[in-house]
């Protein structure tokens, strides 16, 4: 990933759907400031650095994680649509202790 962070610095949107990727350093999207849409879906996501999505600000709006296996997400600036397991389960257990 380090490689085409270097050389696609205006990337806006990116699709890594079913690529087997494990996990997502801190380095990984670093450089990719303009990155709006992240599809990530069904790859083996175990691990997410607390610190991947640092530096993005106002740009990074869309974000799928579905089919991985995250159970925490970092905090993401002004995320605006995310799809993924982790928060299927917080929503869950949110209305358990509403009940």
């Amino acid at each position: 990933m380090r490689v085409l962070s270097s050389r696609l610095r205006n990337l806006q949107y990116l699709r890594l759907g079913d690529n087997n990727i494990h996990t997502i350093p801190s380095d990984a999207l670093r450089r990719l400031h303009r990155l709006r849409h992240l599809d990530l879906r069904a790859n083996n996501i175990s691990v997410i650095a607390e610190d991947a999505f640092t530096g993005f600000g106002d740009s990074i709006t869309f974000l799928n994680l579905q089919k991985n296996d995250t159970s925490n997400l970092p905090i993401i600036g002004n995320l605006v649509y995310c799809e993924s397991r982790a928060l299927d389960q917080a929503v869950i257990e949110a209305g358990r202790n509403l009940d």
